[in-house]
């Protein structure tokens, strides 16, 4: 104590009383305002028509894909339909995050690409993990390989109407 109070430190003006400094309180009204002003442009975006609705993406295959697996990516899409985001409680295929399904009976490997809703998704790992469960009820033997796209960032926009209606009462 004694060294202490012989150096005489002294602590700004702002950090003794209980009201934050003025900069502080401009940028949290700053950042307020921001949200508010950007708030009403991503819920046009997300009311917006989708150029590829998800549901519509799986129904045209190639003449090249044999019967077989166009039968196993129907199915698994099905099947995807019960995987529920913990967090926005909606399937992970009205959210959008299903962009690919790959079958293929002759390599014995299923393929499912997602994309995430935020980079740093905390439920990743049981998403995944879940995916592969239900890739493996319908081909036992087919290897269930899961590929998360970090390059594409979700938008509101990928949302089927169901999705928009349940998440943000948006009504298409």
């Amino acid at each position: 104590m004694h060294l202490f109070r012989e150096n005489k430190i002294s602590f700004p003006p702002h950090s003794t009383s209980n009201t934050p400094p003025k900069v502080f309180r401009k940028e949290i009204i700053i950042s307020c305002f921001l949200l508010f002003l950007l708030l009403p442009v991503c819920m046009a975006e997300a009311s917006q028509t989708r150029k590829a609705a998800p549901q519509g993406k799986y129904s045209a295959t190639p003449a090249s894909v044999p019967a077989a697996d166009v039968q196993c990516e129907k199915q698994l899409l099905q099947k995807l339909h019960g995987i529920i985001d913990p967090e926005l409680n909606v399937n992970i295929v009205d959210l959008g995050l299903v962009r690919k399904i790959t079958c293929s009976k002759a390599d014995k490997v299923n393929t499912v690409t997602i994309i995430l809703t935020t980079p740093f998704c905390p439920y990743i790992k049981g998403i995944v993990a879940d995916i592969k469960k239900e890739s493996k009820k319908i081909s036992p033997h087919s290897k269930a390989t899961v590929v998360v796209d970090t390059r594409t960032r979700w938008k509101p926009s990928m949302m089927s109407p169901s999705a928009l209606e349940k998440v943000w009462g948006i009504k298409q």
